[in-house]
């Protein structure tokens, strides 16, 4: 067999040729098994993402439940508040107790008084009512 020639009339050398194309093919496993390595730790790190954003909605979704919770019980804590008395309504009330306060004494006074007059009447009928007997 006659080796083929090029158009200059020279042999062709196919072990060069060769040589160019297991280099191509070596650059393009290369290339092709970098491109599968990246895909895959992409996918993996979009998982991840995936798993991340889910976990994060759920927290965000408790801490709303939590909120709404305390917004509620603030809520009626305010609306509590706005019965209570305040501090001129305390005031007042405390006066009121000091009147009353002052009342009381006045009628234990006056029980007093009258608690030892009807002593008195009772030993005076005592005494007296011995005497009639006799």
């Amino acid at each position: 067999m006659r080796p083929s020639c090029n158009c200059m009339g020279e042999p062709t050398d196919y072990n060069k040729w060769r040589l160019v194309f297991e280099m191509f093919l070596f650059v393009w496993n290369l290339g092709v098994s970098g491109w599968l390595w990246l895909g895959r730790s992409h996918k993996a790190t979009l998982k991840r993402i995936d798993e991340v954003e889910a976990d994060f909605h759920d927290r965000i979704s408790t801490y709303e439940q939590r909120c709404l919770v305390k917004h509620e019980r603030i809520t009626r804590l305010e609306s509590q508040i706005g019965k209570m008395p305040n501090h001129d309504d305390l005031g007042r009330i405390y006066d009121r107790i000091n009147a009353v306060s002052g009342d009381v004494r006045e009628m234990k006074g006056t029980l007093e008084g009258t608690a030892k007059t009807v002593d008195r009447l009772h030993r005076y009928l005592l005494e007296h009512d011995r005497g009639s007997k006799s």
